[in-house]
């Protein structure tokens, strides 16, 4: 199923994502905040998804992206997009658990 997130940049342009990636919740404000148009989410995950997206910023997206690519390693990477989870009071399992 295709979500869409935002507003093409431009007209001949649209970035969608899909498979696992957008699949998966932590990943969600990664993608948004990068620019993507839409995500196609396996249907078990549909409901996740549509909880992460309700609770996100797109400004807040941006920043936490931008953040993201300045750092260093994947678990950098995880660790920043679970505290904005946290702090977000977005509760996911992979907040608790591992990231798949």
């Amino acid at each position: 199923m295709w979500l869409r997130t935002r507003k093409k940049i431009k007209k001949d342009i649209e970035i969608d994502v899909c498979g696992e990636l957008a699949s998966e919740p932590l990943a969600v404000p990664l993608l948004i905040g990068l620019g993507v148009d839409a995500i196609s989410v396996e249907p078990p995950n549909l409901p996740i998804i549509y909880y992460v997206l309700k609770r996100l910023n797109i400004n807040e997206a941006r920043e936490l992206s931008y953040k993201a690519l300045n750092l260093s390693n994947p678990d950098e990477v995880i660790e920043l997009v679970k505290n904005f989870f946290i702090k977000k009071n977005i509760k996911v399992p992979q907040v608790i658990g591992e990231f798949v």
